[in-house]
């Protein structure tokens, strides 16, 4: 069993968006700029490959390099560790740019400039 500590707490208007993980198929948050967009989605991503061992999930961004500006680091930031040292992730490929999860799951990112 790992053993992980996620540094989140949603606020107000988060919440509906958390609570319809398994209620609604395509979910979305629009929000004005530093409303926690980001660390929303990365929360989500965490839970749900948590969750649901041996998923696969896709993770998109408007552009390749927003993964290592933007949601690595808030990968980071709710695990409280580098990407490299958190038992939950088992493996980081940046050729593929996948992260690979300690029950199986696997989580893919793609830049949608390079779609």
């Amino acid at each position: 069993m790992v053993e992980t500590t996620i540094s989140y707490y949603p606020h107000e208007a988060q919440l509906p968006f958390h609570n319809d993980r398994y209620k609604v198929k395509f979910r979305g948050l629009i929000a004005g700029t530093g409303s926690g967009k980001t660390k929303a989605g990365a929360n989500e991503a965490l839970g749900w490959s948590w969750e649901n061992p041996g998923s696969q999930g896709l993770i998109a961004a408007p552009a390749f390099r927003k993964f290592r500006e933007v949601i690595i680091p808030a990968f980071e930031d709710l695990l409280n560790t580098s990407i490299d040292s958190t038992p939950f992730f088992t493996r980081y490929n940046r050729m593929e740019m996948s992260l690979e999860v300690f029950n199986g799951s696997k989580m893919w990112m793609i830049g949608l400039d390079k779609a």
